[in-house]
């Protein structure tokens, strides 16, 4: 488990806002399963912009892969952001 100041320091520098780190929990509640961009807008109940800014600062962090198609779905770089993210 990931001592408290690490995942601290792991949520500054990774969230821009509460809607990135929301985005991030309902990818990783589906892991293996990738989500269309309008489905995101959906689940999270955000914007298109909101969606496609946390997509981009999560694929900046690691932390999920755009498919071909602009599907989205979470796949951790390392085992270590897997834990953080965890």
């Amino acid at each position: 488990m990931p001592q408290r100041q690490e995942v601290a320091n792991f949520i500054r520098s990774t969230f821009r806002s509460v809607w990135s780190l929301e985005l991030l929990c309902f990818l990783r509640a589906n892991p293996g399963q990738a989500h269309r961009p309008e489905e995101l807008v959906a689940a999270i109940r955000g914007s298109e912009l909101v969606v496609s800014q946390s997509v981009d600062g999560l694929l900046a962090a690691g932390l999920v892969v755009v498919e071909e198609d602009g599907a989205v779905r979470y796949a951790p770089a390392s085992p270590d952001l897997d834990r953080l993210a965890e």
